[in-house]
């Protein structure tokens, strides 16, 4: 059996439109409202299940801390991947004494396109024991992929190494988002696969994609427009970095399909699916709202499409 598990948070989104950003203590009205259920990983899981069918020997399950099972917060969430959703719950952490979601307050300006965020999350966080009694759950001989995000990088990396000791076959992606958060570049030498995020791209001058410098030509790559190379050096530079890195990193390196990736509206990528490339061009991804569940569940086809194969 193969499984694709997703470790993150769940929260309910409150999304106000408003015509600009109101100033302190002054009245508005918004445009509108949507309510919706919101965070990475979920919404990773809403893509990912328009693309796996019934006959794929995939099953895909999300980790994450929920209030009481019973709690109508909790029925939302799980109504909102649809009645048919093959998405399993059986992992996720029940919180028997609360009632109510993590939640998102979001002002988007219509003046602007900004997106002001105010969350609010009373759920205890998911501890390093609770994962790794999830993880003795899984047979080692199945095929798994797990993907964190890096909301808690000390939290995270202590559930990697754990994971890499008990199932030391998995495949694990990870999400580096904020520059300034300590223990999310040692969370991001742990991973196969790393999904930067677009102030990283800044802070590190990395090139985007389609610069004589971006460096992308791997077939297992999905490359999308504002998506960044590993390193922002000439090629020359590079291969001399190369000839200098240690065994170690050579090994990791050979290991590791890192992408950085920026924050995207419009694609621009190569698809593979289920092993077989196709063209190379402008891509409409009609699956999500969020671009970034989108990037990962196109990743997670190219860098392993025959997870998704019976």
């Amino acid at each position: 059996m193969k499984h694709l598990i997703l470790v993150g948070a769940c929260y309910v989104d409150t999304v106000l439109s408003v015509p600009h950003y109101p100033q302190e203590d002054a009245k508005q009205r918004a445009s509108s409202l949507e309510i919706r259920r919101g965070g990475n990983c979920p919404n990773s899981l809403e893509v990912l299940q328009q693309l796996v069918g019934p006959q794929d020997a995939l099953r895909m399950h999300l980790v994450s801390p929920l209030p009481s099972k019973s709690s109508l917060a909790t029925q939302h969430i799980k109504e909102s991947f649809g009645e048919s959703s093959p998405v399993d719950f059986e992992h996720c952490l029940y919180r028997e004494t609360h009632t109510q979601a993590a939640s998102s307050y979001i002002f988007r300006s219509q003046q602007t396109g900004s997106r002001t965020i105010i969350n609010y999350n009373d759920l205890p966080e998911m501890t390093v024991d609770e994962f790794e009694a999830i993880v003795r759950r899984f047979n080692p001989s199945d095929e798994t992929w797990w993907h964190f995000e890096g909301r808690i990088p000390n939290t995270t990396l202590e559930c990697v190494r754990r994971l890499h000791d008990k199932l030391p076959n998995a495949q694990i992606s990870v999400e580096v988002e904020k520059p300034g958060r300590d223990g999310l570049r040692e969370l991001a030498a742990e991973a196969n696969v790393v999904f930067y995020s677009r102030s990283w791209a800044e802070v590190c001058s990395i090139a985007p994609w389609g610069a004589e410098e971006s460096g992308f030509g791997s077939p297992n790559h999905f490359v999308c427009e504002g998506v960044a190379s590993p390193t922002a050096k000439g090629k020359e530079e590079e291969e001399e970095d190369n000839k200098n890195e240690s065994g170690q990193n050579q090994k990791r390196h050979a290991k590791a399909e890192r992408l950085m990736c920026i924050e995207l509206r419009s694609w621009v990528c190569r698809i593979v699916s289920r092993g077989r490339a196709t063209t190379t061009g402008s891509v409409s991804v009609p699956f999500s709202k969020r671009p970034a569940a989108n990037l990962f569940c196109l990743m997670f086809f190219a860098a392993d499409s025959d997870m998704v194969n019976s």
